[in-house]
This record gives C-alpha cells, sequence and structure tokens, in this order.
C-alpha cells in the first residue's frame, strides 16, 4: 500500500527531540480526536494519522464518542507508524458531561454518572481527563468534575467557541494542581494538532505517555479553531442538519 506522507513528512517525525532533565525526551501530543467512528467525524483514522505527522505530532488519541471501534485499528495501525504513539481512548458521555478516557477499554452506557466514568477508566489502567469543563455550549461537566480528582483537566480547546471557557477551566486546574491539557477535539484532518500538549516523557511509548500526564506539569499551547468555522459547524448540528 502507497502511503501518502512524504520523505520530508517522516523526517519531520523523526527529527530528534529535545531533552530536559534526567534524560527526559520533549513530546507533543494531542489527545482528543474525532474519527469517522463519532457521529459527527469525517475522517479515517489513517487519514487522521497522516495529518499528525504533517504536523509534527509525537502522539495522539483518537477519543470518538461512547465508541471503542477506533482502538483495534490503532493496534493494526501502529506498526505502520512508528514515529508516532497511537493512544486509544473514548470521549464518554457521562450524566454531567463529557470525559475523557485514554486507554484501551469498553464504552458505558450514555449518562452514567462521572465518578462511575472515572472509575472505570482506573480500573481499566487508564487516564481520565476533563474535557471542556465550563464549556456550557458542549456539555462540559463543570465544577463537580473536580471532585473526582481525574488525572487532567483540558483547559485549551480548540474546539471551544468562547475562550472565557478555556480561561475559567485553566484558573480553576491551577488553584486545585491538577495537569493541564490542550487538544483540538478535532473532528476533521484540517484541525488536527490547533490545540496540542507538551510533555516530557522518559521514552514515546504509551505507559510514558500516561506517566507523565499523571506526574504533570504538562503544557497546554496552541490556539482555536476559527470562530466562523466552528459556528457554522455549531449551528447545523443544533438544527439537526449536520452531514458527513
Amino acid at each position: 500500500m502507497v502511503r501518502l506522507y512524504c520523505s520530508s513528512q517522516i523526517q519531520k517525525s523523526r527529527q530528534e527531540h529535545a531533552f530536559g532533565d534526567h534524560g527526559s525526551m520533549k513530546i507533543t501530543a494531542d489527545f482528543h480526536i474525532h474519527s469517522r467512528y463519532s457521529w459527527d467525524g469525517h475522517n479515517t483514522i489513517e487519514e487522521l494519522v497522516q495529518a499528525a505527522l504533517r504536523k509534527g505530532l509525537n502522539a495522539i488519541a483518537i477519543t470518538d464518542h461512547d465508541d471503542n471501534r477506533s482502538h483495534a485499528v490503532l493496534k493494526r495501525l501502529q506498526p505502520e507508524f512508528p514515529n508516532i504513539t497511537l493512544i486509544p481512548g473514548i470521549e464518554f458521555t457521562a450524566k454531567e458531561g463529557h470525559i475523557l478516557g485514554l486507554g484501551e477499554m469498553e464504552p458505558l452506557s450514555k449518562k452514567t454518572p462521572g465518578e462511575e466514568v472515572i472509575d472505570h477508566i482506573r480500573d481499566n489502567n487508564g487516564v481520565a481527563i476533563i474535557a471542556h469543563p465550563f464549556d456550557r455550549l458542549r456539555s462540559g461537566a463543570g465544577k463537580i468534575s473536580l471532585e473526582w480528582k481525574p488525572d487532567a483537566i483540558e483547559v485549551l480547546n480548540a474546539s471551544t467557541l468562547i475562550p472565557l471557557f478555556n480561561r475559567k477551566a485553566r484558573i480553576v486546574a491551577q488553584k486545585k494542581g491538577i495537569p493541564t491539557t490542550g487538544s483540538s477535539d478535532a473532528h476533521r484532518v484540517s484541525e488536527v494538532g490547533t490545540a496540542r500538549t507538551g510533555l516530557d516523557v522518559s521514552e514515546n511509548q504509551l505507559e510514558a505517555i500516561f506517566e507523565a500526564i499523571r506526574r504533570g506539569p504538562l503544557l497546554p499551547e496552541g490556539k482555536r479553531i476559527g470562530i466562523v468555522q466552528k459556528t457554522y459547524r455549531f449551528t447545523l448540528r443544533k438544527l439537526g442538519l449536520h452531514q458527513r
């Protein structure tokens, strides 16, 4: 099979990383991406991986809505893409709001209480990240999510329409001393890596990444997706007119 990325893109993904103290490796990751397995996703997983490589990401998580069909695909693709770590995940629709579970696990019934979702993620040795917690337009779980003691809080969500929602998440996370992440919440290849997380890892492997998230600190970086594009798509979804 002919791959779509060029030699320069491969070279970029293989570039030497800057090493921090104690031999740690600095990488960038996007922990919140949707594929076609999400009702509102547009692209195949392989297309999303290609986009991540083009943008120089070292790791990505596919977190489809209440669906884990991506997990088997990621496992199959990983040997073909040795220069990027492919992380299985799910975006759970908990009773109180959305929660990202990084790791291989089964989906739960929608509206399962958030505390039970966190327990489920931990029972599967996964990482629990509260997605866009103060985004009132997109099922943010709010302050109650802090009581569940998540591993991290998403404070830079590129798909959030109103900057205040991200700022509030950052302020609350800093006050509580909880690690903070940045992610694209991408639903198409053009959005992958718009926001991302910088982190120090011992190696670019799944368990080392999970350990780094739990330990912190993390560096959310990037920007939000264009307000015009996101408003248009958000309006279509609310009107039930969204199409792939």
